[in-house]
């Protein structure tokens, strides 16, 4: 389940391309979710200000098709985290999971479902979401087969309907487990040592049956040409600084064969500054011409993003 991670966050980057809906504003994504034309579009997102004393934004994420994906509040669309219940649904319209948020606390508790409604786990998203620590399952008949971190741990894919998981020892994964990625649409069985942590993994890729092995489950992309990365990082670093800042995050998006293909800032959808909106004018200028080792997804090369920490100049 390594994030579905993903998920969670999917859904920050907003308002430039607009259309009135019915007093709703409509933004058009594509597949990094970053806005676009609607004929470039593979995902759209609607904002509604349902507050009435202070600003509070209802968002929700669609398929281009239609299908509800998201759905919950923000005090800010373009920032910060989302207030009380995030849902994320299945195409038949039913949850698949609910993420609780609380102010004071940065971890988050996330109930998951099976796509006909019944409760399937319960589970805590650690600090930044990288650690998982679970606490209860069930099966679909409503036996709980995991408790307080003990037990056993399984799901059914829409996909190829089998059950993949494993087995829960002190709130973590223990032994072998399997699973499947549909958006890769690979197979896995990794193994799981007793405080957690994996020791090997073995992916195939069902289309071609092209084996996959890795020591880590997900690794991040990294840039190749180095030497124009220096250069990007030297022009940027010239900068003069003119926010509260010392520094400027920029995200950039690069697909699985390793090209870059678009750059945003990390924290906000677009530069706040002049410093900031010049880091990224250099970044976005050179974008094509670096090269990247992408995503590994168990060991299987994806779509990802790389992100970048720039100094700039003290007056």
């Amino acid at each position: 389940m390594k994030h579905q991670k993903t998920i969670a966050m999917v859904l920050g980057y907003l308002l430039l391309i607009t259309t009135s809906v019915f007093g709703q504003e409509k933004i058009y994504l594509n597949k990094w979710k970053a806005e676009c034309q609607k004929n470039e579009a593979e995902f759209y997102q609607t904002i509604e200000n349902v507050g009435t004393e202070t600003p509070l934004y209802q968002i929700k994420t669609f398929s281009i098709d239609g299908v509800l994906l998201t759905n919950g509040l923000k005090e800010d669309v373009k920032k910060g985290r989302y207030i009380n219940e995030y849902k994320e649904y299945y195409k038949n319209g039913n949850v698949s999971r609910i993420y609780h948020y609380k102010k004071s606390e940065k971890d988050v508790f996330v109930e998951t479902f099976f796509p006909e409604g019944q409760k399937r786990s319960e589970l805590i998203l650690i600090g930044g979401y990288d650690e998982e620590k679970y606490l209860n399952a069930w099966n679909e008949e409503g036996e709980q087969i995991c408790t307080n971190g003990e037990g056993e741990y399984f799901w059914k894919s829409e996909k190829t309907g089998k059950l993949y998981g494993g087995k829960m020892t002190k709130f973590h994964k223990t032994g072998e487990w399997t699973g499947y990625i549909e958006d890769l649409d690979v197979t896995f069985t990794d193994t799981y040592r007793a405080d957690g942590s994996l020791q090997k993994g073995q992916a195939i890729r069902q289309s071609d049956k092209k084996v996959f092995t890795y020591k880590d489950e997900y690794v991040y992309p990294y840039v190749v040409n180095y030497v124009l990365y220096k250069k990007v990082k030297s022009k940027i670093n010239d900068l003069p600084k003119d926010i509260n800042s010392d520094h400027v995050y920029i995200s950039v998006y690069i697909n699985k064969d390793g090209k870059a293909e678009y750059a945003k800032m990390r924290f906000t959808d677009e530069p706040v500054s002049e410093s900031e909106r010049q880091a990224l004018a250099i970044v976005r200028k050179y974008l094509k011409k670096f090269n990247f080792e992408p995503t590994k997804n168990r060991g299987v090369a994806t779509d990802g993003k790389a992100y970048f920490k720039f100094k700039l100049r003290t007056p």
